[in-house]
């Protein structure tokens, strides 16, 4: 659901740069995050730098498939991570999934939290 910004525009929480972005997987501090891309083959590390009419914009730092990476380098981009949010990414699979669907041959998507289905 869009949703309007203080200059009138309209953010769309599909974009990965949204600070409304709807597959946001931990929030480990206040300027960096981690989320499911939109195709549900990576995890993205980002860090907040900017504000885009009237919103903040999250840019990608860092692009992984298998969780331990996406610890080590979370903990190396952010001295301090949340309790809630290090037991969220400890908790995703081992690697991220988007599997063929066998009745369409599409990817099937991860759910936000960045699990498969």
């Amino acid at each position: 659901m869009a949703t309007d910004t203080p200059s009138g525009r309209q953010s769309q929480p599909h974009h990965e740069t949204a600070d409304d972005y709807d597959r946001v997987v931990a929030v480990l501090s206040d300027r960096i995050r981690v989320i499911a891309c939109k195709d549900g083959i990576q995890w993205i590390i980002q860090r907040c730098d900017a504000q885009r009419s009237g919103q903040q914009r999250w840019r990608g730092v860092s692009y992984c498939t298998e969780r331990a990476s996406l610890l080590r380098i979370s903990r190396t981009l952010c001295a301090t991570i949340d309790p809630t949010a290090l037991s969220r990414l400890k908790a995703l699979p081992e690697r991220i999934s988007a599997t063929p669907s066998p009745a369409v041959g599409k990817m099937a998507r991860p759910e936000p939290n960045g699990f498969a289905p």
